[in-house]
């Protein structure tokens, strides 16, 4: 947990996963997804959901179907998870209680990054499959549709992102033809739908 200024140790998952999508904050988190290792060495994605609320991890209720790879943000009462492994375009939303359906994505794509809640979310970036490419594409989502946003001024993947569809921020990330690391920055404004383009982006 991280306190603005030092990290320290908090409590343990009761699951270990690799790639688990997740939100939140030291006092109210959620994880949920992600992937283990089965017998045969092939990634096997999860459906459990736990919720943290400052102290201790709890079970949640279980997505509706199994991530391994997704693109997520909000908390233990009210999250977003879009997309996953093979180009995925399903949009999972959390209320506290149970997940839901929401949109799907226009845009099927993987290693992509975003952030928000089940009412303003955003998701830029990823690698799509046909025809394949890195993609520089934003969606952004009002809690019942995703629409186009403005695209990244560098197509990426594997990048970090936060915030919502009117106030982002995404850096690093790569390109799979170049083999290039980026630690480039750009940021996303709010403000009318002509403004919300990113407006800056360090060397790199």
């Amino acid at each position: 947990e991280y306190n603005g200024t030092a990290w320290s140790s908090g409590a343990d998952l009761a699951s270990a996963r690799g790639h688990p999508a997740a939100g939140g904050n030291s006092s109210n988190a959620i994880c949920m997804g992600g992937s283990i290792t089965a017998e045969n060495w092939e990634e096997q994605s999860l459906l459990s959901t736990e919720e943290f609320n400052g102290t201790a991890w709890s079970g949640g209720s279980d997505l509706g179907e199994a991530i391994g790879n997704s693109i997520s943000g909000g908390n233990s009462s009210d999250a977003i998870c879009v997309g996953d492994l093979d180009a995925n375009t399903k949009t999972q939303l959390y209320n506290g209680t149970a997940w839901s359906y929401g949109e799907d994505i226009a845009m099927g794509r993987e290693g992509a990054a975003g952030g928000g809640n089940s009412a303003d979310a955003i998701i830029s970036g990823g690698i799509i499959w046909s025809p394949y490419g890195v993609t520089n594409n934003t969606e952004e989502y009002n809690g019942s549709a995703w629409a186009a946003g403005g695209d990244l001024l560098t197509a990426r993947y594997h990048l970090a992102a936060g915030g919502n569809s009117s106030n982002a921020i995404c850096m690093g990330g790569t390109n799979s033809y170049s083999n290039i690391l980026y630690t480039a920055t750009e940021e996303y404004s709010p403000g009318s739908e002509a403004a919300k383009i990113p407006v800056f982006m360090s060397q790199y």
